[in-house]
């Protein structure tokens, strides 16, 4: 019922909200469109989901950091540092119910006196079986061969290595190779890898970011990488496509941790949070600013301001007195620049890349452009008076800013007095494509609106299509055809649904794309999360289809297989995953099977960055 009033309109509904200020018969809300202003005679306070940190301090309680989603310290019984008191479930960390009566268990049992084995047990003595020891000894192995982890209580080491992999790899084994889009993270216990970018600059791919093609392993350079060290950290950060392909030169034992398993540990770990930061700035500015003495780089990585950026806010405006330099950890921006008294888009910057080069080109003289977050971004600000001297010293640095400073205002002169209107940055804003790496177009002059799309992908995954044709906003291009855009998933650079999966089930593999496994408890957050309404909550019932020759012979169709004394199915997320389960085609042939399928070709899939189509909104 409630699904159906947020679909027609009828409730409206903000996601991923926080509460700004109320005000006489209205509430401000942060969203992630910008701020909103609500008029409301009723607020409901709906509280639980938030521990009650004020009250659990002033019973003495410590957190870990002062962090709003920090948590509370605990011993490997779940004590407190007030002695008696015991914190498990989601106050400690572990949201899950299954979770929490295992927890209590033991707390239980440990108030009794009797010798706790905890539950994790057996499955973490499986987990590092290549290892000597016991698990506690394992433990503390780990604690003390990777700095990394040697803030974590056993609590939370026993918790991260739960969700993390153990990979064993011989020498010569490649662990990720350039431009996959995997986003793990991993730390090394035992052996030596090596990291290697393209042989030579015209090997680069015209994806990379700006940071990624200066980095020290993206012109050919190679890097070691020993025992204790960790690497992945900008595919962490940003979600963006991998710089570099790692090898392992010896017998190695990896750590390997997802990205929402290592989120999590950021949240509840200072010293953890505190030494990727200090890698990513200090990586950021070697790219930056190459060929400086580590005693410099040091110095200018503590003038760094970390900042952040709800979508719609500003990071400056055009006029502005210049502040500095900002290099995107996470998230995309758009550049804008006045006409007719409105912001139009030039350009957007995604993460891994910088903008207001300017600030150090003419520091004297104001924006020439503005820039925007397109959603919440995380950035590292370099003020002007720090990286001035940085930057006066390296001709070639200065070359390269002029250079893209040149690429924006080329992109600026070229745009029309409707650019909104008239331009693939206007489909980029309103369809949230630059978040896009996959986008699914139809040309609706080619379209005899058969559905086969739709009965195809339906036909692929258990009766539920993945798309919706006829939904989602129709453009037409400068070739006076019509293209539409419809309800399907763009398997975004920095997927918001992956961020909060409690069982993990969000993944996405080195092409990009992001699939649900099997492992889905339904609990509805990737959903809930998704900003394009692109995953549904649906029962997936076992699917008996038909034969190639008798759709077509006798249209048949599929059918669900009934079993009356089955419980109905739950509810699961769904969301296109390109039609991974498929076999590959032959050659030339598209995968997909709502491409595939169409008679007329008028349905395709594309890179955004490769549409260059000029577009205006149908009226």
């Amino acid at each position: 019922m409630s699904e159906s009033a947020i679909k027609n309109g009828e409730i409206g509904y903000y996601p991923n909200s926080t509460v700004l200020r109320l005000e006489e018969r209205a509430v401000w809300l942060t969203t992630e469109d910008g701020e909103q202003r609500l008029e409301a005679d009723l607020v409901i306070g709906r509280l639980g989901a938030i521990a009650p940190r004020r009250f659990l301090e002033d019973m003495g309680i410590e957190f870990s950091s002062s962090e709003q989603d920090a948590l509370p310290e605990v011993s490997g019984t779940y004590e407190s540092n007030v002695p008696g008191i015991h914190v498990i479930g989601a106050l400690a960390g572990y949201p899950l119910i299954k979770n929490c009566m295992n927890q209590g268990y033991e707390v239980v049992e440990a108030i009794r006196g009797a010798t706790v084995v905890p539950a994790d047990e057996p499955v973490l003595a499986n987990h590092l079986k290549g290892l000597k020891g016991s698990v506690s000894d394992i433990l503390d192995q780990i604690r003390n061969l990777i700095p990394l982890f040697s803030g974590l209580t056993t609590i939370q080491l026993r918790e991260f290595l739960f969700d993390s992999e153990i990979k064993y790899l011989e020498p010569e084994t490649i662990v990720f190779s350039r431009n996959d889009f995997t986003n793990t993270f991993f730390a090394i216990v035992r052996g030596s890898v090596e990291l290697l970018g393209p042989a030579s600059p015209a090997d680069e791919d015209s994806n990379l970011t700006v940071i990624e093609r200066e980095s020290a392993a993206a012109k050919g350079r190679r890097s070691t990488l020993n025992t204790g060290d960790f690497f992945g950290v900008p595919g962490l950060v940003s979600g963006r496509r991998r710089a570099s392909t790692v090898t392992t030169k010896s017998h190695c034992i990896l750590i390997e941790v997802s990205r929402l398993a290592m989120n999590r540990l950021l949240r509840s770990s200072d010293s953890v949070r505190t030494e990727i930061d200090r890698t990513l700035i200090n990586s950021a500015l070697a790219a930056i600013v190459p060929n400086v003495q580590p005693e410099k780089l040091a110095e200018l990585a503590s003038s760094v301001e970390l900042v952040t950026f709800n979508a719609g806010a500003p990071l400056f405006r055009e006029g502005d007195k210049p502040d500095g330099l900002y290099f995107i950890r996470r998230g995309s921006v758009s550049l804008t620049k006045q006409k007719n008294g409105r912001d139009t888009v030039v350009q957007y910057v995604q993460a891994g890349n910088y903008l207001g080069e300017m600030a150090l080109l003419a520091p004297t003289e104001n924006r020439g452009n503005g820039a925007k977050a397109t959603v919440k971004v995380d950035a590292m600000l370099l003020p002007t008076e720090a990286v001035i001297p940085f930057f006066e010293a390296n001709p070639l640095l200065r070359g390269e800013f002029e250079y893209q400073a040149a690429l924006l205002a080329a992109a600026a002169a070229a745009q029309t007095d409707d650019i909104e209107r008239g331009t693939v940055m206007w489909l980029m804003d309103n369809t949230g494509a630059h978040e896009a790496t996959d986008l699914l177009l139809i040309d609706e002059s080619l379209c005899i609106r058969c559905d086969n799309c739709e009965k195809a992908c339906a036909w692929t995954h258990e009766g539920i299509s993945r798309l919706k044709r006829e939904s989602g906003p129709t453009y037409e291009t400068s070739r006076n055809t019509q293209l539409h855009i419809p309800t399907a998933c763009q398997h975004c650079e920095n997927p918001k649904c992956m961020d909060d999966c409690p069982p993990d089930a969000l993944r996405r593999d080195s092409n990009g794309e992001v699939y649900i496994k099997d492992n889905c408890i339904g609990c509805g957050n990737c959903a809930s999360a998704c900003p394009y309404g692109v995953i549904q909550m649906a029962a997936v019932d076992e699917l008996d289809t038909p034969s190639m020759l008798s759709r077509i012979l006798f249209g048949a169709k599929p059918r669900i297989v009934k079993n009356p004394d089955a419980q109905p199915a739950a509810k699961h997320a769904v969301k296109c995953d390109l039609c991974r389960a498929l076999p590959e085609p032959k050659s030339g042939r598209p995968k997909a099977a709502c491409v595939a399928s169409c008679p007329t070709g008028a349905i395709v899939r594309v890179n955004p960055r490769d549409l260059v189509n000029e577009i205006v909104e149908q009226e």
